[in-house]
């Protein structure tokens, strides 16, 4: 027996998904380890629950994955709590119907004036230049498709 593993549903990723199929013996330390995650998840989570309930003397619930989405949570509250707005400049232009904006590598938002002076100053009154993105359209394929699989017996 052997088990497909696809990170994702675009026909080049089955594709290759289909060809490195490995056998089924290569997971077992997966699903040994979901095993004991499992387990450790309910020891620790009942133990250190009513542990902490205890004296907090109130209802207190953690565990391997509430107590990391919890931390998650706090941190997500320090940032917005410590946030401190800041303001940019950013060049932009018209052409025609176009709205251009300077992006460039080094930077394309500006802390001061000053500095976007001296872009605008070296772009006004010249030709642009433009880059097109290189675009990589993925295929879908649909799961019934792969029912019937590259190759039996492999």
């Amino acid at each position: 027996m052997r088990r497909l593993w696809a990170t994702s549903l675009t026909a080049t990723d089955l594709e290759k998904a289909w060809t490195n199929m490995k056998k089924i013996e290569a997971y077992k330390n997966l699903s040994l380890a979901r095993a004991l995650r499992t387990e450790s998840d309910g020891l620790v989570g009942m133990n250190a629950t009513r542990a902490y309930s205890i004296v907090a003397k109130a209802r207190l619930p953690i565990g391997r994955v509430l107590t990391s989405t919890l931390a998650l949570i706090v941190k997500t509250r320090q940032e917005v709590e410590n946030y401190k707005e800041s303001f940019f400049y950013q060049l932009k232009g018209t052409l025609g119907r176009f709205i251009l904006f300077h992006i460039s590598m080094k930077m394309d938002k500006f802390e001061n004036k000053t500095s976007l002076e001296g872009i605008k100053l070296e772009v006004e009154d010249k030709l642009f230049q433009y880059a097109v993105l290189k675009m990589k359209r993925k295929r879908k394929i649909h799961l019934s498709l792969l029912i019937s699989g590259p190759a039996k017996g492999s």
